[in-house]
């Protein structure tokens, strides 16, 4: 049996104990000249497909739940992932199903294109961020390289894109910003942390 790390537990007496050594500073403190955010929501409809594929998980939840299903063939955790993968885009379900016009992909396109023509003069940098269908490079579809092609089709130079799997690991890193340093790019990412490390490398 293995064991790891889940969580603190006494976290108030642990920060004390913890300020001992350390001098914490809030951003509130430090007074940090930081842009506001403007957030933006964009509400997708879902597709008639989209809503026959729900019905779907719902009969499966329904016999998992009778236990009807081994847990081995059909089980919850494989009916959360497919419900996460058919409101990303159906196309993770069946490759071969349409590509909705209104879907949340296409959506995205539109509005990072949009951006991207608005602030060509600042020559701004946009993130993506998808912790789902991350490219394996073994052909298969993924939603990194459909919005990639898409965006190419519109009008985005190629070299103005890239996925943060290309700085990782780190000794890579210093190639991926200087091809990056001067031009305005989309940047996808699953993992938040590694992103913003490469963005203030990038604007230091």
């Amino acid at each position: 049996m293995r064991t790891r790390f889940a969580r603190f537990h006494n976290l108030p007496e642990l920060m004390t104990i913890f300020k001992e050594c350390a001098d914490i500073k809030t951003a509130d403190d430090l007074e940090l000249n930081v842009p506001e955010a403007v957030f933006e929501n964009i509400a997708a409809e879902p597709s008639n497909t989209q809503k026959e594929l729900m019905k779907g998980l719902s009969e499966r939840a329904t016999k998992i739940h009778d236990k009807l299903v081994d847990p081995t063939v059909d089980n919850m955790l494989k009916v959360t992932s497919d419900g996460r993968k058919i409101g990303l885009d159906q196309r993770l379900m069946n490759p071969l199903l349409p590509d909705e016009d209104n879907s949340k992909v296409n959506l995205c396109v539109d509005k990072v294109y949009d951006i991207w023509q608005n602030t060509a003069e600042d020559r701004l940098t946009q993130l993506i961020f998808c912790d789902f269908s991350t490219p394996k490079n073994d052909g298969s579809f993924n939603l990194y390289d459909d919005v990639r092609d898409k965006l190419i089709a519109k009008g985005v130079p190629k070299e103005e894109i890239a996925y943060i799997h290309d700085s990782i690991p780190m000794q890579k890193s210093k190639r991926f910003l200087q091809r990056y340093a001067k031009a305005m790019c989309v940047c996808f990412s699953d993992q938040l942390q590694n992103a913003v490390q490469v963005l203030m490398c990038r604007t230091n």
